[in-house]
């Protein structure tokens, strides 16, 4: 394994480079400064790892570290300055002028690892430092830039600057070891697929497979190529969606809490998918009103409401009211009140069913359950539910076709070929899971919002149906309900009863299920909690 790590500081009058090779720990210092310049010694160690197939190794060393040393590579008469300035270019550059400021992978000297981007860190949701990984390592020291970015710095502060780089490159080395099973991992599937996926996330993993079996199957689905060679991504944009023609046929239920739900699905038109379901007005909810938990709003008026003004409130809230309030002045005030649900939400024997586009959550709070002699805690989760809601009711993005279905089967069963923990099972999972998430991304070629609303409504009715039948089981209490699955406590002597309610559902709605016996459970919320698996199970 011949990768070296490595890192660069840059200030108007120092620029410093520093490799160690992760096998040797074989170490090197280059300097470009106002007291040396060792360009040329800088470029004949690059040459020399070229030779020796050697690969780079940094912390978003694609995004800043390789376009300098690039930059330097093909300007080996630069001056100290131009290549600070040419640094602070990529750090002040715009997210669209960064994408420019990469160096295509066919153009670069040395292959590049990035840890940053392996790790996801490039996502802003996921941006992390190296520092805080330092701190998560629990290094025995986490230091800062010495120094404030665009000073000069002395002969001195160079030498401090030098020795804070070599510092960074044993931490960057550090995490290296602990990314080597996923960097393992991207190598065996590159081998395999004639691709690189070395500096992948696990998403992009997933999504770019699937894109490639796709366009194997039918060229041009995903991307199509225009007369002048510009390749075009395909999509399904919609100016709405009617939540009528996603719902499948098999939805229906007894309790009129769930029929108020499923009611309100129908007759919803939307035209975007984030935020649909939360901060519903009261008169917006129709028959769901009367079991959700709703939330008043006020607004302090600045003086008494003329009758005018009461109507135009009620033209656009029907169910506000005015309160008028005596305040301890002496004084009045009037506020404008009006009620909203601030999420899609449902009672139902006093457990709360929480509707949003993430799924379906529902949990006992702040408590602990446990099993006795007389009941037990069972756990049913639906064995891969997105990819199976898709596969078993023959769904997809239109622009892709049925083909997209045939595909996503396959690759289902083809994981179930693989031994977990194996690269093939890590990949496929990756890439089917990953396919419902890129539905709703407008920079995917899987975009089709309706494939996306159509998974998320379906899989929350489909499992307030399965809710709704074991409520049917006598002395049985919900405890969860979440994205995939519903956890309860049931009679003992009731698990017969429990089991065929749960087959009976897999029948109707295509799914399979997965269980699990826990002897307690510690609860905080539903994204907060400890299950102890019970003895024998």
């Amino acid at each position: 394994m011949n990768d070296w790590i490595y890192d660069i500081e840059t200030y108007p009058n120092i620029f410093s480079a520093g490799f160690m090779n992760v096998t040797t720990k074989e170490s090197w210092v280059f300097e470009i400064s106002s007291r040396k310049n060792q360009i040329t010694h800088l470029v004949q160690f690059l040459r020399r790892l070229y030779k020796e197939k050697a690969r780079l190794v940094g912390f978003n060393n694609i995004g800043f570290d390789y376009p300098v040393l690039h930059y330097i590579l093909k300007n080996q008469d630069c001056s100290v300055f131009s290549i600070y300035k040419k640094a602070m270019s990529l750090i002040e550059a715009s997210e669209d002028d960064k994408f420019k400021n990469l160096i295509k992978e066919e153009e670069r000297m040395l292959p590049q690892i990035d840890l940053y981007k392996i790790h996801h860190f490039d996502n802003k949701a996921r941006a992390t430092s190296l520092k805080v990984i330092e701190f998560n390592m629990r290094s025995e020291s986490i230091e800062d830039l010495p120094f404030d970015v665009g000073k000069n710095l002395t002969s001195t502060q160079m030498d401090t600057l030098i020795k804070y780089m070599q510092h960074d490159i044993k931490e960057t080395y550090k995490f290296y070891l602990k990314t080597i099973p996923m960097i393992s991992f991207r190598e065996e599937l590159s081998v395999k697929y004639s691709k690189n996926f070395l500096n992948h996330n696990d998403t992009k993993i997933g999504k770019d497979y699937l894109i490639m079996r796709l366009e194997e199957t039918n060229p041009g689905c995903c991307y199509k190529v225009d007369a002048h060679g510009r390749r075009k991504i395909q999509q399904t944009r919609r100016k709405y969606i009617d939540l009528k023609d996603c719902i499948f046929p098999y939805v229906n239920f007894e309790r009129e809490e769930f029929k108020a739900v499923l009611n309100w699905f129908k007759s919803q038109r939307i035209t975007e998918t984030k935020g649909v379901f939360t901060d519903l007005l009261e008169h917006k909810l129709g028959d769901v009103a009367k079991y959700a938990v709703l939330v008043k709003k006020q607004k302090k008026l600045k003086s008494e409401p003329s009758e005018k003004e009461i109507a135009q409130f009620k033209k656009e809230m029907p169910l506000c009211w005015v309160e008028e309030r005596l305040l301890k002045s002496k004084k009045t005030s009037w506020y404008l009140c009006w009620n909203i649900a601030e999420t899609l939400n449902v009672q139902v024997d006093g457990f709360r069913f929480d509707f949003g586009t993430g799924g379906i959550h529902g949990s006992l709070t702040a408590t602990i359950v446990e099993s006795d002699e007389d009941n037990e805690i069972v756990d049913a989760d639906v064995s891969s539910m997105y990819p199976n809601l898709a596969i078993s009711n023959r769904i997809y993005p239109e622009h892709l076709g049925e083909t997209f279905c045939t595909i996503y089967k396959e690759m289902y069963i083809q994981r179930k070929g693989y031994a977990k923990g194996s690269a093939e099972n890590a990949m496929l999972k990756l890439a089917l899971n990953g396919s419902y998430g890129d539905s709703n991304s407008e920079f995917s070629p899987l975009y089709d919002p309706k494939f996306t609303m159509s998974i998320t409504v379906n899989g929350q009715l489909s499992l307030c149906m399965l809710a709704e039948r074991l409520l049917q089981v006598e002395g049985l209490k919900l405890i969860q309900v979440n994205t995939d699955g519903v956890t309860v406590k049931l009679p003992r002597d009731k698990r017969d009863q429990y089991n065929a309610i749960c087959k009976q559902w897999e029948k109707d709605v295509k799914l399979d299920l997965e269980y699990a016996d826990y002897s307690k459970m510690i609860i905080r919320d539903v994204n907060s909690y400890v299950a102890v698996y019970a003895e024998n199970k």
